[in-house]
């Protein structure tokens, strides 16, 4: 969450070592979203069926890999490549984290767990910033990407230490591809539709042929999650009225 906030600090900076535009410098911000929104649902299916642990550290070590990429790059295609890899780690991570920090936890010490989880991801929203321009100020916006590597060792190092092995299923249910497929692209799409506002304008006919298209793409994929017989998201999971009332007090 420090990352996430702390990039938007760089732009300018990187504005001066790399020739690039204002929209192609957004794609620093869009493309780590975008590719999150679109993978994070499917990941947690992966996790599902592969075990929290090893799909955090999957995660985990994609996310390195596009933050070394992002540090490195010389040209804003490698600096968006490198957003994309991280956006795709983080997707990846993002429910086996949860979901092994909640398990992990005895019963009566799991809200407390939670709490503090809850507490430390909004600490780092708040610290991006300042943490952003006190690196950038005293060593170089590449460090607010290096220092993503060696956190994320020192996180793999714990989970491989300490984290208890999972008991898989020997019989894997099957991932839903075609449901993967059009629930990540119709959410790409529709955020991508979002991002774009400025750039095509409100009342311009492509802005709202992307929207309907983003759209279009999960009513297709909402149709085919209740005919699938491995669902990506369970209907029962819709009548839980506390599960539906945290989503709708996030997203507002």
């Amino acid at each position: 969450n420090i990352d996430y906030t702390a990039v938007n600090l760089t732009l300018v900076k990187i504005s001066e070592e790399i020739n690039a535009d204002l929209n192609s410098l957004q794609w620093l911000l869009s493309a780590y979203v975008l590719v999150w929104a679109a993978c994070v649902i499917p990941a947690g299916r992966v996790a599902d069926l592969y075990g929290k642990r090893n799909t955090l550290v999957a995660g985990l070590i994609i996310f390195m890999l596009g933050s070394c990429l992002t540090g490195v790059g010389q040209s804003i295609e490698m600096l968006v490549i490198g957003r994309i890899l991280q956006g795709i780690g983080a997707a990846v991570f993002t429910a086996p984290a949860w979901a092994s920090i909640f398990t992990l936890a005895p019963p009566e010490k799991q809200g407390f767990v939670m709490g503090i989880i809850v507490s430390f991801a909004g600490l780092g929203l708040a610290a991006g910033p300042t943490l952003a321009g006190f690196i950038i100020e005293e060593l170089s916006w590449r460090w607010i990407f290096y220092i993503n590597i060696p956190i994320g060792i020192l996180v793999i190092a714990i989970l491989l230490l300490y984290s208890p092995k999972e008991v898989l299923d020997s019989v894997k249910e099957k991932i839903d591809y075609v449901g993967s497929l059009l629930l990540g692209s119709g959410l790409c799409t529709f955020m991508y539709g979002l991002n774009q506002i400025e750039v095509l304008g409100m009342h311009s006919y492509r802005f709202w042929q992307v929207i309907g298209l983003g759209l279009g793409l999960v009513v297709a994929f909402i149709l085919w999650n209740r005919r699938s017989k491995t669902p990506m998201l369970p209907g029962h999971l819709f009548k839980n009225k506390p599960f539906m009332a945290v989503t709708f007090g996030s997203f507002f």
